[in-house]
């Protein structure tokens, strides 16, 4: 079975690798002046709409989650929204000198909620 959900969700998890390691790193090189009040907070909801898209794609193809769980893609949602979570939980904790925000999570979640709906319209699925 793990097979099966690395085969159909490989994009979800890379794409996730990729979040984590853009969460764990500190940009000091990018200039103050291209930098706007809130560009973090519009940084993180766009990794997660692209997380949604993927997500959402991938969602679609899957022949074997989707049929076997009834609530596959509430799991699929829950699950990314902790991620998200986690990453700021460790920022706060492990991941010095980045800090932990509310805000950000809050960014994610939008994120993620109009990625999905994104690829619902995108991907014309009803479910």
């Amino acid at each position: 079975m793990p097979n099966i959900f690395l085969r159909t969700y490989w994009k979800s998890i890379l794409l996730c690798f990729i979040i984590f390691v853009l969460s764990s790193v500190t940009f000091k090189s990018i200039p103050e002046a291209a930098r706007f009040q809130y560009s973090d907070k519009l940084i993180h909801a766009l990794m997660y709409v692209a997380l949604g898209v993927v997500a959402f794609f991938e969602y679609t193809r899957d022949t074997t989650f989707k049929v076997k769980y009834k609530h596959w893609l509430k799991f699929v949602f829950i699950s990314l929204v902790l991620f998200g979570g986690v990453i700021e939980i460790l920022q706060g904790t492990l991941l010095k000198p980045r800090t932990a925000e509310l805000a950000d999570w809050i960014a994610d979640i939008i994120g993620l909620s109009a990625g999905l709906g994104a690829g619902r319209l995108l991907f014309g699925r009803k479910e």
